[in-house]
């Protein structure tokens, strides 16, 4: 790789991962406040954050792409506002080497989404439904007594 080519990749990716992990902590509190509002019969504190840590796959699939649009829009600005874009056309690199990292990175992050969104994201949804499922179930059983009319489901 060239000097321009790590400048290039290590802008967008620090962009890129500054975006991705703070927006990632924000949904991870709003999926936590959510989560501390259901019944504790039904799930316990543990089975909280497994279910916090079963959800990631599934907010990668959004975060990661939103994130590299944003990373890419933020690094070509900056190169824009100091002038980086009009000092490389003025040495004759052509406009296509600015570019070449980006879709690199593009094909990389697509085929990790790709793995992601094939394999675990349907383990990490079906992991949380039987979480869900067996604290329903747990409930159940427990409000259930014989003899009695049950006002709960």
């Amino acid at each position: 790789m060239t000097i321009l080519s790590t400048y290039f990749a290590r802008q967008i990716i620090g962009a890129t991962s500054t975006i991705f992990f703070s927006a990632y902590i924000f949904l991870l509190l709003i999926q936590a406040a959510r989560l501390s509002e259901i019944n504790p019969a039904l799930i316990f504190q543990s089975d909280q954050l497994l279910i916090l840590l079963y959800a990631l796959p599934h907010f990668i699939t959004y975060l990661l792409p939103v994130s590299f649009l944003l990373g890419l829009l933020l690094t070509y600005n900056r190169l824009r506002q100091d002038n980086e874009i009009i000092a490389l056309k003025n040495t004759g690199l052509k406009k296509s080497a600015c570019f070449k990292i980006p879709f690199l990175i593009g094909g990389i992050f697509f085929l990790f989404l790709l793995a992601v969104s094939c394999y675990l994201e349907p383990l990490g949804l079906k992991a949380i439904k039987s979480k869900l499922l067996n604290g329903a179930k747990r409930e159940l059983l427990r409000t259930i007594t014989a003899g009695s009319f049950n006002y709960f489901f």
